[in-house]
Order: structure tokens, then C-alpha cells, then sequence
């Protein structure tokens, strides 16, 4: 990922002209989102909104999550290669995403009862 340095009017990150700096994307609008996911291994869904640029990801307490792109392939024993892992203690984040529509969802499981993913979505 590259970085840019961006002068900004303070210490927000906001730019003169309303938007934020995320390294090299732009963004109008920050939001966070918690998905919580009360019993293992049963999924959330969750959709990227209208106009995402970009996205970080984790679990709130750093235990690793399942993420798949289809229901029913993120919960439980799935096949490997339906689903990916945002292991313990790190991230996951996309830059340069042009989100138009609403049909892209995420799914989330976790081995473990009662953790939260939250998510950060500039638009």
C-alpha cells in the first residue's frame, strides 16, 4: 500500500476541501460499524454501502475471523477455498474500491461466542 503525506487543517485528517486523507484515497465521510456475532459459527452478513472506497476490518478483541463472499461458506467446517481468515490480531483492508451498487456482502464467523467485528468505511 502506498502512502502519501497530505497537509491537513488539524489534527483530524480532514483536508481544506471536506475530505479525509487515507493514504492515497480520498474519502468524504468515515463510518464504523460493529457486526456482532453472538454464538460460533453461525454468520452475519453484512453489505458494503453505496460508494466505498475503501475498508479495514477486524475483530475487536484480535480472535480470528472466517469471511466469505457467499452464505453458508464462512460458518462451521466449509470447504477450503470458500472462505478466508483474518487471523488473530491483525486486519484486513482493501484501498482504491469504487463500490456502485448495493449487491456486494460480506459473511463473518467465528469459532467463539460473543466477539464483534468492526469495521471502518470511507466513502
Amino acid at each position: 500500500m502506498k502512502t502519501k503525506k497530505t497537509q491537513t487543517n488539524d489534527q483530524t485528517g480532514l483536508l481544506p476541501d471536506g475530505l479525509y486523507a487515507v493514504g492515497e484515497v480520498q474519502v468524504k465521510e468515515i463510518r464504523f460499524v460493529n457486526i456482532p456475532l453472538p454464538t460460533q459459527y453461525v454468520e452475519r452478513r453484512w453489505q458494503l454501502p453505496k460508494g466505498c472506497k475503501r475498508f479495514t476490518i477486524h475483530c475487536r478483541d484480535g480472535t480470528a475471523v472466517q469471511v466469505a463472499f457467499q452464505p453458508g461458506q464462512a460458518a462451521g467446517n466449509p470447504p477450503a477455498g470458500t472462505y478466508f481468515t483474518i487471523l488473530a490480531n491483525t486486519s484486513w483492508w482493501e484501498d482504491n474500491l469504487d463500490i456502485q451498487n448495493e449487491d456486494v456482502a460480506l459473511y463473518f464467523a467465528c469459532a467463539s461466542n460473543a466477539k464483534v467485528i468492526e469495521i471502518a468505511v470511507g466513502l
